[in-house]
C-alpha cells in the first residue's frame, strides 16, 4: 500500500512510518452531525515531486526541492488546514535512488509537524524498494495486492482510493493489472456509502499513438469500465503528464490532472499544487501555484456530484 504519515515526532518520522491495514484508513474526522455535513473539508493534492539527491538541483530551469518546500509552506499556511495530503506518485527525480528518497524525507517533516497526514503513492519514477526502504517496512500480510502499494483512505465527504500504477521503474508504460483490479473492484463496491475518488500516478490512455507507444495506463479501458459501471465513483485523479486540467466525461466521471511540482515541460504551464474542498455533493479545486502571478494562479474548477 503507499506509504501514510500520521502525527509523529521529526525523529520518529525520518525513522519508520505507520503503515495502515489493507482494508481501511480513517484519518480526521469523518463523522460528525447533520449541520457539518455541509461543511468543506480540505485535501491538499500534490504530484511529480521529483526530487533529486541534490537539493538544489535544476531540471527545466526549476529547483525541484526548492518547488517543493514552497508548496509544503503553502500548504500549511492555509486559513483552513487540509485534513488530508496526498502525493500522487513520482516522488523521485529520475529512477528512485536511495539519497533522493532520503532527501525527499528531509522535506516531508513539515506535513506529520503541522499534523497534516501524508499519503503517497508511486510512479515510474519511483523504485518501490529503494522507497520502502527509506519510509517503511512492509510484511507479506500487510499487502492486499501482492507486489502493489494500495488502501482506501476514508474522510468525512469521500472514500480515497490510492492504486500503484508502477509497472517498471523508468519505463513510461503505467499498468492497474488484473490482481490490483479484482481489489479495487472489491473495495469499491463494499464502500458505496460515500462517494468514492480514485488516484493513480498515470493518465488514461484509450487510443493508440501513430507510434504506438503507450505512454499511460495501458489498461485504461477495463480500468474505466468498472469506475463508469458504479456511480458513486466520481473521479480519476493523476499526474504524470505535468500538466493541470479537469475534464468531465459522458458518463460524468471527472478526470482531474495534476500539475506537477519538480518542474514543468513547457514555460507556460503551471507548477504548484490543488486545494479541493469537498462537501458530501461535490468538490471545489482551486490552483495555487508557486508562482503566485501565474495566469492561472487561484483559478477555481466547480465538480458536482
Amino acid at each position: 500500500m503507499p506509504i501514510h504519515y500520521t502525527r509523529l515526532h521529526r525523529r520518529e518520522f525520518l525513522q519508520t512510518s505507520l503503515v495502515a491495514g489493507a482494508s481501511m484508513l480513517t484519518f480526521g474526522q469523518v463523522l460528525g452531525d447533520d449541520k457539518q455535513q455541509n461543511v468543506p473539508e480540505h485535501v491538499a493534492l500534490l504530484s511529480d515531486t521529483h526530487i533529486d539527491a541534490d537539493a538544489t538541483k535544476v531540471v527545466r530551469g526549476s529547483v525541484m526541492s526548492a518547488n517543493l518546500q514552497k508548496v509544503i509552506a503553502d500548504v500549511i499556511a492555509q486559513p483552513q488546514q487540509p485534513a488530508q495530503a496526498f502525493i500522487d506518485g513520482d516522488c523521485a527525480f529520475n529512477v528512485g535512488l536511495p539519497e533522493d528518497y532520503r532527501t525527499l524525507a528531509s522535506l516531508l517533516v513539515a506535513f506529520p509537524a503541522a499534523n497534516i497526514p501524508l499519503h503517497m503513492a508511486l510512479g515510474n519514477h519511483d523504485d518501490r524498494t529503494a522507497f520502502l526502504k527509506q519510509f517503511a517496512s512492509l510484511n507479506e500480510e500487510t499487502q492486499a495486492v501482492e507486489g502493489k502499494h494500495v488502501s482506501r483512505i476514508e474522510t468525512k465527504h469521500a472514500n480515497w482510493f490510492l492504486t500503484d500504477t508502477l509497472q517498471k521503474v523508468n519505463n513510461v508504460t503505467g499498468e492497474i493489472g488484473a490482481q490490483q483490479l479484482d481489489w479495487l473492484s472489491s473495495a469499491l463496491k463494499a464502500n458505496r456509502e460515500k462517494p468514492a475518488i480514485v488516484l493513480g500516478h498515470h493518465n488514461p490512455q484509450f487510443d493508440a499513438r501513430e507510434d504506438a507507444r503507450v505512454t499511460g495506463l495501458q489498461d485504461s479501458l477495463a480500468l474505466f469500465e468498472l469506475l463508469e459501471s458504479l456511480p458513486h465513483v466520481k473521479a480519476y485523479v493523476f499526474g504524470h503528464t505535468h500538466s493541470w486540467s479537469v475534464k468531465q466525461r459522458d458518463s460524468g466521471l471527472h478526470l482531474i490532472n495534476l500539475p506537477p511540482i519538480g518542474y514543468a515541460f513547457n514555460e507556460t504551464s503551471p507548477i504548484g499544487w490543488v486545494d479541493a474542498a469537498l462537501t458530501a455533493t461535490g468538490m471545489q479545486l482551486t490552483l495555487r501555484c508557486t508562482d503566485p502571478n501565474h495566469a492561472q494562479h487561484l483559478t477555481q474548477q466547480e465538480l458536482a456530484w
